[in-house]
């Protein structure tokens, strides 16, 4: 526990933890910038990041309704990834499981990797694997690119992962 306030879970840490709010300013910057989807869409942001001294990534996810409303968070470790692209990319293939696991079909998939995000956009990418992987999960879904500071909380909720060793919802 890092407030001493509650068990540190994942949507503690993004919904509330005065640690987290204090130290990183996380919700602040969040808010500033992200927007909630259109009526009856869910938007799950994503991210990924690495430790290369330990060599494994962390994921982070968040899905919010179109109110703004906390559905669930998810992160998880990727042992063996060194490179962030590949913790993103892994990050996009996980929030289909996401997604499905909490019955959500209408979705926007929201990144702050630029490269990530146009390579989603990409209709050769629509033939890929994870294309098609994607695409057989969700009635509708479009794919969106965010700076950093609006994808601040899910950032924090990966790189944070580090300190956690096991798969969290």
């Amino acid at each position: 526990m890092r407030c001493g306030n509650e068990e540190e879970t994942v949507i503690h840490a993004v919904k509330g933890c005065c640690w987290a709010t204090k130290h990183v300013n996380a919700n602040e910057e969040w808010e500033s910038k992200w927007k909630p989807p259109e009526n009856y869409f869910s938007k799950i942001n994503f991210d990924g990041a690495v430790d290369t001294k330990k060599k494994h990534g962390r994921i982070g996810e968040l899905i919010r309704d179109y109110e703004g409303k906390v559905l669930g968070a998810y992160c998880d470790k990727l042992s063996g990834v060194t490179n962030p692209f590949t913790a993103k990319d892994y990050a996009t293939i996980r929030t289909s499981k996401f997604a499905k696991d909490m019955e959500i079909h209408d979705i926007i998939l929201e990144g702050d990797s630029l490269m990530v995000i146009k390579q989603m956009k990409n209709w050769n990418w629509d033939l890929s694997l994870i294309g098609n992987l994607i695409k057989a999960e969700f009635n509708e879904y479009s794919v969106q690119h965010i700076k950093r500071e609006g994808n601040a909380a899910i950032h924090k909720l990966a790189k944070d992962g580090f300190s956690i060793t096991e798969r969290k919802y």
